[in-house]
């Protein structure tokens, strides 16, 4: 399985000053100019995870997501330059054109909310009764608005200090350039400080630092820093000018291996008065950490979302982890979000989801029109629903029934067990005539050596045995294996001289998956290809690049589901698997194509089949 779909399970708008989202409309209406909104969206990871987990995609680092969501505008020349008017205050209203959107990690949980417009203007007729609760659905305030995230939690900053009558403290944790120390103890935390009323001076706030850890550690001495980053006086009396300071904390040496995620909490002493944090989480020690400013409504400020987007732009760690350009404002939601997506898989990060807002630059600007963007929402109830592709780069390459000499090859090892691939305890090693080589894992159950030996090494055909052994499986240690292969001379692969590449004499037989089968949704189905060479019986093809689509029909368009991707390889097969729970019930189209020396040939429409789904209320909304 080299792909994947998370498709979104929550996604709302909500809008400037304003207590109403649009959690069940299909369409989220992106402004700005005389008002601004914010679209948020969910998805969960753990799908994902689990893959990674059970080593289906062993290597992290070969996983790629992207975020897919549709525009719902279309091209046409009259309908881009058409005015509207506005759903939330009567003004007039234009597609927006030439803009950036940013995308931002949420900082804490939401709910979607049941709103499905901003005002009553679409219920307006006779139709309806004017007292009547359907009449004043468009104002359904649950869930999260500008305000609040769930109906009673307000957005709020990483600490909230106690209130006093006389002054409000604010304090902005900034886990800046954090590292660990030569000695692997030490790591050093930076805490940015600001006052207002009574307090004018930064520097004379951090008069007495307390700071508790739930795993064991020493607070050490803090330094204070100007925002030249010069150290400040030592003496308390003299740090008016200071900026922020530095808290070292230094955990015990063998902690450091065992701690990726721990509470901290902050105490100030403040004129005798105490300001104490809620504890907050820090992530990932030694590495940079994502950390959330002081926010405001709207999730955060337009200001907040400059200062992390320029932090984007120059390289460091920023809560904004995408920009997207729009030209016509027509083109579709596409943007790349792998290292976000992965550290919420491996819990670096908290998934509390993503918003998305047009630039900083956009939110300040003055229009006497409401600009907007509209995206598809996951209560589309069409193809078209937003979703996260996951992609693995990385094939099964199995060498054994072509090992050519003088030639980077791979030999795999499949541990099936009751019938099912399962993976062993540890590594297993592997030697080839007394040498070992390095053993990887590809996939779930299934083991690899890369080998190359020289071409003139052995004669060819040579058969040699692989020897595998260290097979563990569940705490019982089982015999070793001896597999086979048969080397191929070199000249079958390096064939240099005057003749051109062989013409591509083969077709594709595809099998797994009967032409016009009706599939149940869920299904994992197993697809391959047979190459047999042209006019012969039962002549098989070794083929090494051989890719596949998955594709729907929209009129004459063909949409693809899953793009060309590089088909897997055994010993006996070239295949794909294919998770149908990835595939919205519809009719699906097949085409492969196969590289063969200087020809590429296309195989269209090779099969076709329907996906199914039993009936279920994903797409359908109740206000009851």
């Amino acid at each position: 399985m080299l792909y994947q779909r998370t498709y979104l399970d929550k996604c709302t708008t909500i809008v400037k000053g304003s207590k109403i989202n649009t959690g069940l409309n299909p369409v989220s209406d992106l402004l700005w100019g005389k008002n601004n909104s914010r679209l948020l969206i969910y998805f969960d990871h753990n799908k994902i995870k689990s893959l990674v987990d059970d080593k289906t995609y062993p290597d992290l680092s070969k996983l790629h997501h992207r975020l897919k969501m549709t525009n719902a505008g279309s091209i046409d020349m009259s309908e881009l330059h058409k005015i509207y008017g506005s759903q939330i205050d009567g003004s007039s209203k234009r597609r927006a054109s030439s803009f950036d959107l940013i995308f931002f990690l949420l900082p804490q949980l939401w709910d979607n909310g049941k709103g499905f417009d901003y005002t009553k203007n679409y219920l307006n007729s006779d139709y309806y009764d004017k007292n009547s609760y359907d009449y004043e659905l468009y104002k359904l305030e649950e869930g999260a608005n500008w305000f609040e995230a769930r109906r009673g939690y307000k957005w709020k900053q990483e600490t909230n200090f106690v209130k006093t009558k006389d002054s409000v403290l604010n304090f902005a944790i900034k886990c800046g350039k954090n590292y660990i120390s030569k000695d692997g103890e030490t790591i050093v935390f930076t805490y940015y400080c600001e006052s207002n009323n009574v307090y004018n001076n930064v520097g004379l706030i951090f008069k007495q630092i307390n700071a508790s850890i739930n795993n064991p550690a020493a607070i050490g001495t803090p330094i204070y820093y100007s925002k030249n980053n010069q150290i400040c006086y030592t003496d308390e009396q003299k740090r008016e000018h200071c900026s922020y300071v530095q808290v070292p904390v230094t955990f015990k040496p063998n902690e450091l291996d065992s701690i990726r995620k721990f509470k901290f909490k902050l105490e100030l002493t403040v004129d005798g008065k105490v300001y104490k944090s809620n504890p907050f989480v820090l992530t990932q020690l030694g590495k940079q950490n994502v950390s959330y400013p002081i926010t405001d409504d709207g999730v955060y400020s337009t200001k907040t979302l400059e200062t992390e987007l320029s932090k984007f732009e120059n390289g460091l760690d920023s809560i904004v982890i995408g920009k997207q350009h729009f030209d016509i404002g027509s083109e579709n939601i596409d943007v790349d979000i792998t290292d976000t997506f992965n550290k919420f898989i491996d819990g670096t990060l908290n998934n509390y989801g993503i918003g998305i807002a047009f630039a900083p630059t956009m939110e300040y600007s003055n229009s006497n029109y409401e600009n907007y963007v509209g995206i598809l929402t996951n209560k589309t109830n069409s193809f078209f629903e937003p979703f996260v592709e996951t992609t693995y780069d990385d094939v099964i390459a199995d060498d054994r029934a072509n090992f050519i000499l003088g030639k980077d090859n791979r030999l795999y090892l499949y541990a099936t067990i009751g019938g099912n691939l399962e993976n062993l305890d540890v590594l297993p090693t592997c030697s080839v005539e007394g040498t070992e080589y390095e053993v990887k894992q590809a996939s779930k159950g299934t083991y690899y050596i890369n080998i190359k030996l020289p071409y003139n090494a052995y004669t060819a055909p040579t058969m040699l045995y692989d020897v595998w052994d260290g097979l563990v499986y569940h705490g019982e240690n089982l015999s070793p294996v001896e597999l086979e292969f048969t080397t191929k001379p070199a000249n079958t692969f390096f064939n240099i001289g005057t003749a051109l590449p062989d013409k591509l004499n083969i077709t594709p037989t595809v099998y797994g998956i009967s032409d016009n089968e009706v599939i149940k949704r869920g299904d994992i189905r197993k697809l391959n290809v047979l190459c047999k060479t042209n006019y012969t019986k039962n002549v098989a093809e070794i083929v090494d690049n051989i890719e596949m689509r998955v594709y729907v029909m929209d009129g004459s368009a063909q949409l693809d589901v899953i793009p060309y991707m590089k088909m897997d390889r055994s010993l006996s097969e070239t295949y794909a698997l294919i998770d149908t729970s990835l595939l919205i019930p519809n009719t699906y189209y097949v085409d492969v194509k196969i590289y063969s020396g200087i020809e590429l040939k296309n195989f269209h429409d090779i099969l076709h089949f329907k996906i199914v789904d039993d009936a279920n209320n994903k797409y359908e909304w109740y206000l009851l």
